[in-house]
């Protein structure tokens, strides 16, 4: 019932965005969900800059994802910088009831993140609440990034894509933990615009650039303060995992976005190749693959 998927809502002859009455009742009693979900943030937000935003233009918010909390906190900032409710845009996963009725009171896209169909109109209903000027909270890297080499994992280029298709703006929001201090530092980047004409694969690269160096910063400033401490960071990976029983670690592994390489980049090799008589097929204009 709580997780239904815009596919599942069009199977059953639904519109794929929520009936006017129901987007003012969940705008109406949102604050007392987010007053009541309270007690699951267990991390006092500090924000380390001003909001920035640009006037004129529809909201995306995208944020880093590490653990349940990113979620309700991003809710908590919306509400504190704009006053209001947004659409979460969530991949469908196993939630208790609780956790299933906070993200259904409060308004979300679920999708089925192995179903490209799905996929699809998921992104058509993001940008139907974007063209109403709803706000959506999205986590591009589509998953939680447990993993210790990466700063940000490769994010799904739909993001950009609903962003220029409906002029919207992408306000990257960077939030890095102090589990010491049970504290959740926020650092808001610059808006982004994505023009009609941009280069989707540029932009995506730019976007996650700027996320990974503003993670970066914040790690550089804790290794100055204190020497990592390898077995704490391992426990306190096992303390996050442990706030979300229902989180199937090895199902988001598989959700991590693998992106294709270019054209230009495949063929690149091919460029340095010399030309005789053992590569000379690779050569010829009208080729159609080695048969």
């Amino acid at each position: 019932m709580f997780q239904q998927t815009p596919l599942d809502r069009l199977n059953k002859g639904q519109n794929i965005i929520d009936s006017n009455v129901s987007i003012k009742l969940r705008d109406k009693i949102y604050k007392i969900v987010l007053y009541i979900t309270k007690a699951k943030v267990k991390y006092k937000i500090v924000k380390d800059n001003k909001f920035k935003k640009i006037d004129g233009h529809p909201i995306i918010l995208a944020a880093n994802h590490t653990r349940f909390q990113d979620t309700p906190i991003m809710c908590q900032i919306l509400r504190e910088e704009l006053n209001e409710r947004g659409y979460i845009f969530a991949g469908k996963q196993r939630l208790n009831f609780i956790n299933n009725l906070f993200f259904y009171l409060y308004g979300s896209i679920f999708l089925d993140r192995k179903n490209k169909d799905d996929m699809k109109i998921a992104q058509e209903a993001m940008e139907k609440y974007l063209d109403l000027n709803r706000t959506i909270i999205e986590f591009p890297e589509a998953t939680w990034n447990m993993t210790d080499e990466l700063l940000m994992l490769p994010m799904k280029w739909g993001i950009i894509k609903s962003a220029q298709k409906t002029d919207a703006q992408i306000l990257p929001v960077v939030l890095n933990y102090d589990d010491c201090n049970k504290e959740c530092h926020v650092k808001f980047l610059d808006p982004l615009l994505v023009p009609k004409d941009a280069d989707i694969k540029e932009y995506i690269d730019n976007f996650r650039f700027n996320m990974a160096t503003a993670r970066f910063d914040y790690i550089t400033e804790e290794v100055s303060r204190k020497m990592l401490d390898v077995n704490a960071e391992k426990e306190n990976q096992e303390k996050v995992l442990d706030e979300c029983p229902d989180y199937d670690v090895y199902y988001e592994r598989s959700i991590i976005y693998k992106p294709y390489p270019s054209n230009e980049e495949v063929f690149e090799s091919v460029k340095k190749l010399e030309l005789k008589k053992e590569t000379a097929f690779l050569f010829y204009k009208n080729n159609k693959g080695i048969r």
